[in-house]
């Protein structure tokens, strides 16, 4: 399904902006790990209007959303900065840069299926949070089915296999396996996810017609085989 615009967002001119957003949230992240206190000081965040929308199913969407790599210590880049990563983030600091994001005018968070993000979002929403929850599963859903249904009981709007998991599943050509997750997910009532990291699979999903509500396609293929690679770059592995 392609996201509709909505016309409201078309016509009314917002006063937050992505990029005013990104540069708020950078500026005070920064300023907070100088002084060593929390990144957004409680009462101190005015509430704007919603940033630009689509639609999602029945679900409106902002088209900037809140994801949790950062948050959660998957830097992509080394062991050193992911560690930064999850010892700033305390429960405390995700629940007020969430609630941040929320006042800036974002709608939807996007994390993965574990004992620690679901604590985070259960913690926003006791203290009023309202955001959508999309939730992103993990790489052994196909020899765990039944968290699916664990997940769908937090009240997400959608769920997407991990990209990981699709992509192995594909090389495997077990692509029955996939088709029966995505089913699952859909009796569940919500939102249908395709996540990946390699287009291949999401070109797979337009071809037969799958029926995904939304994607998660990275824009780099982090997940290609070390054989791919060396033919692709002559040799030479980064």
């Amino acid at each position: 399904m392609k996201p509709r615009d909505s016309s409201v967002s078309k016509r009314i001119p917002l006063p937050t902006s992505r990029r005013r957003f990104l540069q708020e949230t950078v500026g005070l992240t920064a300023g907070a790990a100088v002084i060593g206190g929390a990144p957004f000081a409680r009462g101190a965040i005015t509430a704007e209007p919603l940033l630009p929308t689509i639609n999602l199913g029945k679900h409106e969407v902002t088209r900037l959303i809140i994801g949790g790599n950062p948050i959660y210590g998957y830097s992509h880049f080394n062991r050193i900065l992911s560690q930064y990563q999850t010892t700033w983030h305390t429960p405390e600091r995700v629940v007020e840069l969430i609630k941040h994001a929320e006042a800036k005018g974002i709608n939807t968070w996007q994390n993965s299926y574990a004992e620690r993000t679901l604590s985070d979002l259960e913690r926003y929403r006791d203290e009023g949070g309202k955001m959508n929850w999309l939730c992103l599963g993990k790489p052994d859903w196909d020899k765990n089915p039944e968290r699916i249904d664990d997940a769908a009981r937090h009240k997400p709007i959608g769920i997407a296999p991990h990209g990981a998991l699709g992509e192995r599943l594909f090389r495997e050509k077990k692509l029955d396996v996939l088709a029966d997750l995505l089913k699952r997910i859909r009796d569940q009532g919500v939102l249908v996810g395709l996540s990946a990291h390699n287009p291949a699979l999401i070109e797979l999903s337009e071809e037969k017609g799958w029926h995904v509500d939304y994607y998660m396609c990275c824009l780099y293929y982090l997940t290609r085989p070390r054989d791919e690679l060396e033919k692709l770059l002559g040799g030479q592995v980064p």
